[in-house]
């Protein structure tokens, strides 16, 4: 059947494959296991491309960084995400996203994070995920595929979320939000023209936190 023999360019190559996607996701894997960059990986139900941005301006500074080009988020947008990364690359921002159950668990056999952010929780996709919970199951997917030597940021606000991630988690647990018992704590929120302001308590004290963006969720 002519499907099953394309007329190529001249100089082109074609690699026939049972199927196109697995084809893809199993390129991006061989790709990812031949690289030494540190892989963070961003889930949550809010904020991941935000996020993903932030984080990525950050390490910029210091490392050689790649991150999800706008939301490629998916499994095909993640796995071209990867193939697109330079052999040099020390650190790889990667936004994860799910719309049911085991797909944030195949994402993470591609991309192999060490570390894993959970930036909020919230009811989404309920036409696949039911209800809060299954939200809650599908996004500590991402904290279950960590390594042990790996670190699970997580929003701490959110009881379900916590006891899910304690259960999840066989990596160290480091949570951020406005609580007390939260490893970042943000306090005193302000809002104005000028940006976002706030304090940043940790273990090393007590900062002043000035963002250009505004909201009281970007703190």
């Amino acid at each position: 059947a002519k499907s099953m023999n394309p007329v190529l360019p001249e100089g082109a190559v074609a690699i026939r494959v049972n199927d196109p996607l697995t084809a893809l996701q199993d390129l991006a894997s061989w790709v990812r296991a031949q690289s030494s960059a540190r892989i963070i990986g961003i889930a949550g139900s809010n904020g991941k491309t935000t996020t993903k941005e932030l984080m990525a301006q950050v390490f910029a500074g210091e490392k050689k960084t790649w991150a999800t080009p706008g939301n490629l988020n998916n499994h095909i947008g993640l796995p071209l995400t990867l193939l697109r990364a330079e052999e040099d690359v020390e650190v790889m921002v990667l936004e994860l996203g799910t719309s049911g159950a085991g797909e944030l668990a195949t994402l993470c056999r591609i991309a192999q994070p060490q570390i894993g952010v959970i930036t909020s929780i919230a009811e989404e996709h309920t036409e696949t995920l039911k209800d809060l919970a299954g939200v809650i199951a599908a996004e500590t997917e991402l904290i279950a595929a960590l390594p042990a030597d790996g670190v699970a940021v997580v929003y701490g606000d959110h009881e379900g979320l916590l006891d899910a991630v304690h259960c999840q988690a066989r990596c160290r647990i480091v949570t951020f939000g406005e609580r007390e018992n939260n490893n970042f704590r943000i306090s005193e929120i302000q809002v104005a023209r000028q940006g976002t302001r706030g304090l940043l308590h940790t273990q090393q004290g007590t900062h002043v936190l000035q963002l250009q963006l505004l909201g009281s969720h970007f703190a």
